[in-house]
């Protein structure tokens, strides 16, 4: 598998980084510093977030649905992150789904596509960061069970399902990880959507498409300093594949392939349980994520940050999947034109805990992260947090808050 890290990338990505603040939301102990700012509080549910002229509504199988098209990091603060662009009914429980596809070879060959990554890649759980969709008769729905196809590191397709009773909807994305940090970038949906179709049509499901249901003919861009450090085999592939625009636009059609599935009924036997256990060397310099005052103040931030995952999946039906990461870290302000520090070395603590359930009666996900910082003798100590709740029933709650003191 081709690595694509790139010294030159670091060095591009060091002017413009916050900790976890890339526009893909991808899984990081600290992510939500575009949340909450200052010392501004959010909370709410999700009411009112979304209005009728933000929904679709799809036919398929003599049925409809109409759903958000969209996914989004939170449900009160309408935040749309990625589009939805597969669209399944039949046989499609996300834990049907997850065990079948996990099943799969790499072998696309019947389809066109070569012996090379990604277009062989195989399917495993996936460490993600949380997110959520709507729609209308059943409220919000959280993405319980994520997949990958490829790897964390360096690079992968990342599947995130989203139930509805007989339907799922679904957004897959090609990311990779950003050098030094625990964050994804999103450098196509076309080709993501296109593997993961061609998989579902392997399953036995009948294809379809919608009309347009969300923005084309682009949506959203790779960020610039990420695009600049591509290599060039893989800017290439993504060009060729009509992934992405010469100036590195993210290509969307605004259509969302459906699938028909066939009826499937849950696996039998003993429990299913799988482990991850990843440790990201966090090491790029920053923007201060709050707590900067007036002006913008830039850190190099420097430490291990662990990342753990264990996804059970018992007979009865019931499906559960727990995330940890947790690092701390070195920091120290500094000169960004010059790299000189500008302060004394303190420490910083990240933290974030992911829980899923998915079962016939309950859909139910549920994300905590926190950051802190804290200077030596406890002169001055900040602190962001954010917690969000999709479910049970439909419900979505987020609660964050930001303090800092001198």
């Amino acid at each position: 598998m081709t690595r694509f890290k790139s010294p030159a990338l670091l060095i591009l990505l060091s002017a413009v980084l916050a900790v976890g603040a890339c526009d893909d939301e991808e899984t990081g102990p600290v992510d939500i510093a575009s949340e909450v700012e200052g010392t501004m509080a959010v909370s709410g549910t999700a009411a009112a977030v979304l209005n009728q002229a933000d929904l679709v509504t799809v036919d398929l199988g003599g049925s409809s649905l109409e759903f958000w098209p969209y996914t989004g990091r939170t449900p009160t603060l309408g935040d749309a992150a990625d589009p939805i662009n597969l669209v399944l009914r039949g046989g499609a429980d996300p834990r049907i789904l997850r065990a079948r596809l996990m099943y799969l070879d790499g072998d696309r060959s019947a389809f066109g596509m070569p012996s090379v990554f990604p277009f062989n890649c195989t399917w495993s759980d996936a460490i993600g960061g949380t997110q959520s969709t709507f729609a209308t008769g059943f409220g919000w729905s959280g993405s319980a069970v994520q997949l990958q196809c490829g790897t964390y590191d360096p690079a992968r397709l990342h599947l995130r399902f989203f139930p509805f009773g007989d339907w799922t909807v679904a957004n897959s994305h090609f990311d990779l990880l950003i050098p030094g940090t625990t964050d994804h970038e999103v450098v196509s949906w076309e080709l993501a959507e296109q593997i993961a179709w061609v998989d579902f049509l392997r399953l036995g499901g009948a294809p379809g498409v919608t009309g347009v249901i969300n923005e084309s003919p682009t949506y959203r861009q790779i960020l610039a300093p990420v695009f600049a450090g591509l290599p060039a085999d893989l800017k290439g592939l993504l060009l060729a594949t009509n992934s992405i625009t010469a100036d590195g636009r993210l290509v969307n059609d605004g259509v969302a392939q459906t699938v028909t599935l066939p009826d499937v009924p849950l696996a039998g036997g003993g429990a299913d349980i799988a482990r991850q256990n990843l440790t990201v060397d966090f090491d790029q310099v920053i923007p201060r994520p709050f707590c900067s005052g007036d002006g913008v103040e830039f850190l190099k931030v420097t430490g291990p940050v662990s990342l753990d995952q264990q996804v059970v999946y018992i007979p009865n039906g019931t499906f559960t999947s727990h995330y940890h990461a947790k690092g701390h870290l070195d920091v120290i302000q500094i000169n960004p034109a010059t790299g000189e520090p500008t302060s004394e070395p303190y420490r910083a603590l990240v933290n974030q805990q992911g829980r899923s359930v998915l079962t016939d009666q309950v859909n139910m996900v549920n994300d905590i992260q926190l950051q802190m910082e804290i200077r030596t003798g406890g002169r001055e100590r900040g602190q962001l947090m954010l917690n969000m709740s999709i479910g049970p029933h439909g419900a979505g709650d987020v609660s964050g808050s930001a303090s800092c003191k001198t």
